[in-house]
């Protein structure tokens, strides 16, 4: 799917992509805390909790999706949205830069709200503990739901407002014939072989 519009679609798509895997994580740790608490093991820094592990599954599947599809519309972007001059130099330098930024900006995230509610907790603590089980992920990841709802929504707000460009112009795939290409390479170019009829006119051209 590519096109004027595939970026928007693609990241449009990624995003709710997003947003579905911290709502699946949120739950998963809630069952795993509900689990613990109900056999009597919840802050206890060594126990198991007593369900699978498959059910980490589903959270990550979401996040290849929203990784494939964020990726992919943001070169989307840089392709169709930005001069040809830029475009072919360019490119991959600024869709790896927004990758990059955009894990710089989730760790400072991950550290200022930790702060902040360590702050406002000061006898609970952080949410991120040093131990999983004295840890409460269960409110993080609701926290990251709603950051990635105003996402989605800042998201959808852009898209409506902006103006995109027209198709590039194609690329001429079809390379000029090298004058010199027989001298470098040291092979002549193929050339179509005459017809029978052509090679009867020659041969009374050349007698007569």
């Amino acid at each position: 799917m590519n096109g004027r519009y595939s970026a928007r679609i693609k990241v449009g798509l990624g995003m709710p992509a997003a947003l579905a895997s911290c709502k699946v994580a949120w739950w998963v740790e809630y069952k795993r805390l509900k689990s613990l608490k109900e056999h009597g093991l919840l802050g206890n820094p060594n126990a198991i909790a007593p369900i699978s592990a498959f059910w980490l599954s589903p959270q990550f599947v979401l996040m290849g999706i929203m990784d494939g599809l964020a990726r992919d519309g943001m070169e989307d972007f840089f392709q169709y949205q930005v001069p040809k001059s830029m475009r072919k130099r360019y490119a991959l330098v600024l869709t790896k830069a927004v990758i990059r930024w955009e894990k710089m900006l989730n760790i400072g995230f991950i550290m200022i709200l930790d702060v902040v509610v360590e702050k406002l907790r000061v006898e609970d603590g952080s949410w991120i503990a040093d131990i999983v089980n004295q840890s409460r992920l269960d409110l993080f990841y609701a926290a990251l739901v709603v950051v990635s709802m105003a996402n989605l929504f800042i998201f959808a707000y852009v898209a409506s407002f902006y103006t995109y460009s027209d198709f590039p112009e194609e690329e001429d795939n079809n390379e000029e014939e090298d004058p010199y290409e027989e001298i470098k390479t040291g092979k002549k170019q193929d050339k179509m072989e005459p017809t029978p009829d052509e090679e009867t006119k020659r041969t009374i051209r050349t007698t007569s």
